[in-house]
């Protein structure tokens, strides 16, 4: 399984970017994903670019993944990681059903 790590373009170049995540810095294909510019947030697998993101995308997936991080270390409270989705009202449907049943 592959799983895409947002990060912010630090350097542009002809079909790469160096970028950062945390305390780590790679060299970024961005050859599907066309010219970027210091600033922009890609979703980066296998050091390849495959898509352009808002600042709150890329948040939102970083949290994402520091919950699934949270949970592996066996710490279940992640509510907070997730603030976009538990004050939302209605949820999404695919959500509002998993909560339906667990209040059953």
């Amino acid at each position: 399984m592959c799983i895409g790590i947002p990060m912010r373009v630090i350097e542009a170049h002809a079909h790469f970017a160096i970028c950062e995540s945390g305390d780590t810095r790679k060299r970024v294909n961005t050859l599907f994903v066309g010219d970027v510019a210091p600033g922009q947030w890609l979703l980066v697998f296998l050091d390849s670019a495959r898509e352009v993101l808002s600042e709150e995308q890329a948040l939102q997936l970083r949290n994402a993944l520091r919950a699934v991080d949270e949970v592996m270390q066996g710490n279940s409270d992640v509510d907070h990681l997730f603030a976009d989705l538990v004050d939302r009202d209605p949820l999404p449907p695919h959500l509002q059903k998993q909560v339906t049943e667990s209040d059953a």
